[in-house]
């Protein structure tokens, strides 16, 4: 069941942190990947090139597990679990390029073909606020 994200979690999520995500590799091992996300409209969305192993095996499996944590406060981090519920191509790069000017303030200088978006919409939250209460999700 979708999680509601409270104002104090899309407020972090606001801020240019990476996303660590996690898949299983062919030999069953977990295997981490630092990629550009943003939350919209309820829900995380990444890009990536459709020859990228981590997002082959999130669109396959449907399944999503990352996390973002403060690199001044390593006790304010979020554990995200999540479905994923839409992937479809990025035509133009618009998105991927959109991504770079929120970590970047540029364009994208790379190659924008091929791109495909995966929105994901949240399942669980682990984790605290620079506070150390937990995230406001319900």
């Amino acid at each position: 069941m979708a999680k509601t994200v409270g104002p104090e979690l899309q407020k972090f999520f606001s801020e240019k942190y990476p996303a660590i995500i996690t898949t299983m590799n062919d030999q069953g091992q977990p295997e981490m990947t630092p990629i550009w996300y943003e939350f919209a409209d309820g829900k995380i969305r990444f890009n990536g090139t459709a020859t990228r192993k981590w997002l082959n095996r999130m669109e396959s499996s449907k399944r999503a597990t990352f996390m973002v944590i403060d690199p001044n406060n390593m006790w304010r981090w979020a554990q995200v679990y999540g479905n994923v519920v839409n992937a479809q191509d990025d035509p133009g790069g618009d998105h991927i390029n959109s991504l770079s000017h929120r970590y970047l303030g540029r364009d994208y200088s790379n190659d924008r073909n091929g791109r495909r978006i995966l929105d994901v919409e949240i399942t669980s939250v682990k984790g605290a606020n620079n506070r150390g209460v937990n995230w406001d999700v319900s």
